[in-house]
């Protein structure tokens, strides 16, 4: 029986991987620079699966682009622009009106949380801007790992692993529940290539194909 259901953030509430991905090359070209495009590449390959957060990736395509000089105060500043850049996208996109009526209706029946691999102050005011923070009793971010979040709200919810659901979109996603040991259903869509069928575990297109006409209940699908 489930008694959390934790979701991932980009790819998984709002179609936003895209925009990440392209705010690495638009951090430089919108100030005038040329796009270290195989170093971007490269340090994205590096830090997948949830190994790092932008700062990692950024701080890797400095060092690849032999910007060393004050390296932090370099990440930091491209941090500043990568974050400005895909905060104005994300916010231009909108939270679509099924994965809204998904929401509050799991928020009724279960706990809801937030397990993403942004950082814990910007994936809040982003929530926040979207108009979803409301269904949400917990929001955790990439001050620890994603095993590890599972693992406190479990904990804070005195559940066993079996009795969460986590919905995510990426490798890293799935490492993290079956290290924790929890069910998990995946966002198929064309950054991760995953397929509807056949993957191994669950796989949806998007939220609202939860929006069962049935009656059909979460657990029953995992």
């Amino acid at each position: 029986m489930i008694k959390v259901v934790v979701f991932d953030f980009d790819g998984v509430i709002v179609p936003s991987e895209e925009i990440k991905i392209e705010g690495y090359g638009l951090m430089f070209s919108e100030f005038g620079e040329e796009v270290p495009s195989a170093a971007i590449e490269e340090a994205r390959r590096e830090f997948s699966d949830a190994r790092g957060n932008r700062f990692d990736i950024i701080r890797s395509i400095l060092t690849r682009t032999g910007k060393t000089e004050k390296l932090e105060e370099g990440v930091a500043v491209y941090a500043e622009r990568f974050g400005k850049i895909v905060k104005e996208r994300i916010e231009s996109l909108r939270v679509t009106d099924g994965v809204h009526e998904l929401l509050g209706k799991l928020s009724k029946e279960f706990p809801l949380y937030i397990n993403s691999n942004n950082p814990d102050d910007v994936l809040r005011v982003t929530l926040q801007s979207l108009g979803v923070e409301k269904y949400f009793k917990g929001i955790y971010g990439s001050s620890k790992k994603k095993a590890e979040n599972l693992a406190e709200i479990a904990r804070l919810e005195s559940a066993s692993s079996q009795e969460m659901l986590f919905i995510g979109d990426g490798t890293g996603d799935l490492k993290a529940a079956q290290e924790f040991g929890c069910k998990f259903i995946g966002i198929a869509h064309k950054v991760n290539q995953w397929r509807t069928e056949g993957e191994g575990f669950k796989t949806i297109g998007s939220l609202e194909e939860l929006l069962t006409q049935n009656g059909e209940r979460l657990e029953r699908m995992v």
